[in-house]
Formats: C-alpha cells, structure tokens, sequence
C-alpha cells in the first residue's frame, strides 16, 4: 500500500481511469488492490479517494436492464466482485457486498462450486456465539414470521 500511495504522490495518476496493462487486460487502480488481495487498499482507494465500483456510463445508460448500476470491468468484462471470488478472498468480498452494496446476483458466470466453497469459508469465519444466539430468534418465528417479540 505505501508503494501505490507514494505513486499517487507523484499526481502522475488518475485514480478513476484504467491505468495497468496485464496480459492485454486493461485495469483500474481498484482491480489492481483486488488482484493483489489488499482490502486495505480497496478502501483507500474507494473510502478515501472516491474511486468508483460502478460505471458512470455505458453506452448512454448507468444501469443495467434489472435497474442496478454497471459494476466497473477490465477490459476483458471481469468486475471486481468477480475477481474477488476466484481469488476466494472473504474479506474483500464481505466488503463489496456487505459495505458497499454490490449483489452477487449481478455476476456473471458464477461458479457454484466455487460460491459453495467461498460459503463454507464464511460460515467457518461466524463465532459460534452468533449462531446461538440466532436459536432464540428462531423460536419466535413461523415460516419467516415474527409472532412474538421477548417470547
């Protein structure tokens, strides 16, 4: 992270155009700290320098057909969700969706072996003291209905 703040020092780079060449893909700054699985650098870039997850405007619209906005892609489509899920990095996909609201459902070509897989590394991450807790709730629920608060 110091080596990219140190280059953003120079005011020789723009955080929100594609800027790296890898392989004939073209990449943004937040595709660069998802590849090199550095979520704090995702949030510095995001948080604090206002780099934008979502497209401004493709092709005369800024959402797609079910009404959310365009995630940003490389050049070869790959968003940062995407990334973040065949590198199996939890951290920086809790982030995406959990803080900055981006849906799993808009991805493309999921896996779902590799969703279980991911799934599984999550449920493992959830204290157990969370799970028990959810057992009290349960008891005062029927078929995803509250039916009474304190038992």
């Amino acid at each position: 992270q110091d080596k990219a703040i140190a280059v953003f020092s120079t005011g020789n780079v723009n955080l929100s155009t594609p800027f790296a060449n890898v392989k004939g893909e073209l990449f943004y700054p937040v595709h660069c700290a998802v590849l090199g699985k550095s979520l704090t650098l995702l949030k510095w870039l995001v948080d604090e320098h206002c780099c934008p997850l979502r497209s401004i405007r493709i092709s005369g619209k800024t959402r797609d057909s079910s009404g959310s906005f365009t995630p940003i892609l490389t050049s070869r489509g790959r968003s940062l969700l995407g990334i973040a899920m065949e590198l199996e990095h939890v951290e920086i996909i809790r982030y995406l969706v959990v803080d900055k609201g981006m849906p799993l459902s808009g991805e493309k070509d999921l896996n779902m072996l590799r969703v279980i897989h991911i799934l599984d590394k999550v449920l493992r991450m959830i204290p157990s003291s969370v799970v028990s807790h959810s057992d009290e709730f349960e008891e005062s629920t029927t078929f995803g209905f509250v039916t009474s608060v304190n038992g």
